[in-house]
């Protein structure tokens, strides 16, 4: 209980916390400030489902955004065994999975952060 009250008191202070939230979730901008050290490591971020592609490689990709303040890096991808993620576009969820930095998949498909075996909490 006295952690939760100091987190609340350093946020009302601060405006912000940088570090990984108390409630476990990250910011998808610290996914890319800090892809290299979360890199293989499970990640929790809420946000918004903007966009869903089916049946790419297997996979549905689904696109996720937050409130970062980094236009470029407010948003990233999820991906989960096709058919499994029960989200729609507009829904607000909770994420996770694994993050994968730096992957190329060639063709020109870079991402600097993907975060695969994904799940979804509403």
């Amino acid at each position: 209980m006295k952690f939760k009250f100091l987190v609340a008191l350093l946020v009302f202070v601060l405006g912000s916390v940088s570090l990984i939230g108390a409630d476990g979730m990250y910011k998808i901008e610290e996914l890319y400030a800090k892809n290299k050290t979360l890199n293989g490591k499970d990640v929790i971020v809420r946000g918004k489902v903007i966009k869903i592609s089916s049946g790419i490689m297997g996979k549905d990709w689904i696109h996720v955004q937050d409130d970062s303040k980094t236009p470029d890096k407010n948003k990233v991808i999820f991906t989960a065994k096709m058919g499994t993620s029960n989200v729609a576009p507009g829904d607000m969820v909770i994420a996770k999975g694994k993050l994968k930095a730096n992957v190329d998949l060639g063709a020109g498909y870079f991402y600097a952060v993907l975060v695969e075996n994904s799940t979804f909490d509403k």
